[in-house]
């Protein structure tokens, strides 16, 4: 018995240790997608939650519509005998109150739309920053994977050439591209780890975050959607919307006002002991009316053309980003069946052959080069298609 709590003492400790290593472990490994490094961005971007309080702001407006002006209060000596005090309220042309309404939702609508769009290019940036983190990552496995490649070649080719089996060019040759792989593993490594931090410190994540492999789950179609919904285009068609309402509003202004008052007491022999009064405000002052309405109206012709030019803009970036997907998509199924298992069997025939002696060590490695460049060309292509995918998910309006 004695024994076996002994035993006890030392295994329970070496079980805890175990299992707050792999939990431990497992936080640190935390994976991110890119839906949800999106998500995640959408949620801390300050300049969302800046559009949101503009959107905030503008509801609370609404309420001012129909607003009145402050009265005036008088002192007033109606027939020079005595003074007493009265009040006075202006009013608006009663049409004034509904446009200035209307307006004031137009700015309400169009905060909101812009708070949408500031949520969709956040995400877009954002998602464009992980595709980059992504390709970077696969670079630099890519890279790496070259520098030992080549570690290997480099140092049979001092052994050969201290055998007396190749010559001085060959192994320098060797050396140098053991170098090159080097250095350039060396400077993606550097940027994906600058990314990484910047991608990591911003969305707030753990330092042990590690993304989804480049191109995981991929669906390797054709772009199904034909239609588009640009936050550009929504917001060109909200200050159209504004700009008319505005145009309306400030020809109602123009329109007469009123204004009605009282006195708080009469003259002793008057049959009235409150004296009210009543008018109207006519707009003379047509001049600077009328600028204001010519300006206002040339306003609304431009948002109208601005429109315009954003709609062909949109479509034009829609109609190239479809057809460049749609290559890349064949490009990659080409690459996927055909191209990377050709290069992989190329570069087996080529060791092959140069183990038999059937080709030099330089023609050897220059026929391995060659062949890899096809994976990295494919790395690349998923890259350009995951980033097309984003601009259309963008220019579509698809979370």
């Amino acid at each position: 018995m004695k024994r076996n709590s002994e035993a006890s003492k030392v295994l329970w400790p070496l079980c805890f240790v175990a299992f707050t290593s792999f939990f431990s472990v497992q936080t640190f490994s935390q994976v991110i997608t890119l839906s949800e490094a999106k998500l995640k961005a959408e949620q801390s971007s300050a300049l969302v939650q800046s559009a949101l309080l503009e959107l905030e702001s503008n509801r609370e407006m609404e309420g001012t519509a129909f607003n009145l002006y402050q009265p005036q209060l008088l002192l007033q000596a109606p027939t020079g005998n005595f003074y007493t005090i009265g009040v006075q309220q202006n009013f608006d042309f009663p049409s004034v109150y509904s446009a200035r309404k209307s307006v004031l939702k137009s700015e309400t609508d169009r905060s909101e739309i812009e708070a949408e769009s500031t949520k969709r290019e956040v995400r877009y940036k954002i998602g464009d920053l992980y595709i980059h983190w992504q390709t970077l990552e696969s670079l630099s496995d890519y890279y790496g994977k070259q520098q030992n490649d080549f570690l290997e070649i480099r140092n049979a080719a001092v052994r050969s050439f201290e055998a007396g089996e190749i010559d001085l060019l060959e192994k320098s040759f060797a050396e140098l591209k053991y170098l090159e792989a080097t250095r350039i593993f060396g400077a993606h490594k550097s940027q994906r780890d600058a990314v990484k931090r910047s991608l990591v410190g911003y969305l707030g994540l753990l330092e042990g975050a590690v993304c989804d492999t480049l191109g995981k789950n991929m669906q390797l179609v054709a772009w199904s959607t034909n239609a588009w919904r640009s936050a550009l285009v929504e917001l060109a068609m909200a200050d159209v919307k504004l700009s008319e309402g505005k145009f309306k509003l400030l020809k109602r202004q123009n329109l007469p006002g009123f204004f009605v008052g009282y006195m708080n007491q009469g003259e002793r022999s008057s049959a009235f002991e409150n004296r009210l009064n009543a008018g109207v405000s006519i707009p003379l002052w047509f001049w600077h009316t009328g600028a204001s309405k010519r300006s206002a109206k040339l306003i609304l012709e431009k948002s109208q053309r601005d429109l315009e030019a954003v709609q062909i803009e949109v479509n034009q970036q829609f109609q190239i980003a479809t057809g460049r997907h749609d290559a890349l998509v064949q490009s990659i199924l080409m690459m996927k069946g055909e191209s990377l298992p050709l290069a992989s069997q190329l570069i087996n025939n080529a060791g092959r052959m140069y183990e038999a002696g059937e080709i030099s060590l330089s023609e050897y490695i220059r026929m391995r080069s060659d062949a890899a460049q096809t994976e990295l060309s494919y790395i690349q292509q998923l890259q350009e298609l995951l980033q097309t995918q984003n601009q259309l998910q963008f220019i579509t309006a698809i979370q």
